[in-house]
């Protein structure tokens, strides 16, 4: 069997992946090397694949390094072989289905995005996001606003948040986090709906992934339950006018994370 890896960014994940999968139906697996890279593996089972340099022009200006070799036939013996994964706060894990379990000692949190979700684990807003979300102890409900494959309401519902509500306009984002969350056993009110229409929920706790508008939309129509907001989806240079806006809903920052030029910001009511 032919195994095609390729080394990139993190943040070039869901760029790339828009560019291999039309090519590769069988679809890509990746894993974490370092904080900033991920490696991407495409395996040839049929020899009906793109070349190494085909599949290399396709990646572009994101690929640092690139290679090809033999892989083992056997699946378990390629998870055990391949599998990269670096736990995100010393606590929780996010791996695809295909990948081993994680230590005992470690919050597994399944998640497959194979019609192309965002938010598997892998990008730095998501990571900063998980992070502040592992500093906090669950108290009463939670909403994951634009939840993508639903990383962050599938983790507060594992650390025991409840109820758990995840919210995304995209209906490949619901569907994939129904389909997560029943991998990982928790129940969660998945929604479809335009955050820019709506309120946000009344629950203990936002998490919100989202564009700027949408942040300052959260911000104007903040419900008296909530007490904490983690904010990103934003560059360092907006923060601090999105975290204004949340000043005057009553919220200060607590914490605050950067990587990439990605921020993310934990915010408490009355600071």
């Amino acid at each position: 069997m032919r195994r095609l890896a390729f080394t990139i960014h993190a943040d070039a994940l869901e760029t790339v992946l828009d560019g291999l999968l039309p090519l590769i139906p069988q679809g890509v697996h990746w894993t974490p090397i370092l904080e900033d890279e991920l490696e991407l593996a495409v395996y040839d089972t049929s020899g009906d694949l793109p070349s190494l340099a085909a599949l290399e022009a396709v990646v572009g200006t994101e690929l640092r390094q690139s290679f090809e070799e033999e892989a083992p036939d056997d699946a378990d013996e390629r998870r055990v072989r391949y599998a990269r994964r670096s736990p995100v706060a010393g606590r929780v894990v996010v791996r695809p289905s295909d990948a081993p379990a994680a230590p005992e000692d470690l919050l597994d949190v399944v998640i497959d995005s194979p019609d192309g979700a965002f938010g598997v684990g892998t990008h730095s807003t998501t990571k900063m996001c998980l992070e502040l979300l592992t500093s906090l102890q669950p108290n009463g409900g939670f909403a994951d606003l634009g939840c993508g494959a639903g990383v962050l309401g599938i983790t507060a519902a594992l650390l025991g948040w409840q109820p758990v509500v995840a919210v995304d306009h995209e209906m490949v984002s619901v569907e994939a986090t129904q389909r997560n969350a029943e991998r990982n056993r928790v129940e969660i009110d998945v929604l479809r709906a335009d955050l820019m229409r709506i309120p946000p929920p009344p629950v203990a706790t936002i998490a919100a992934n989202i564009p700027p508008a949408i942040h300052a939309h959260i911000a104007s129509n903040m419900p008296p339950e909530v007490q904490h907001v983690i904010v990103s989806g934003v560059i360092d240079q907006h923060l601090p006018e999105i975290a204004a806006g949340y000043e005057q809903a009553g919220f200060g920052v607590r914490e605050q994370l950067g990587g990439a030029g990605w921020v993310a910001a934990l915010l408490a009511r009355g600071g």
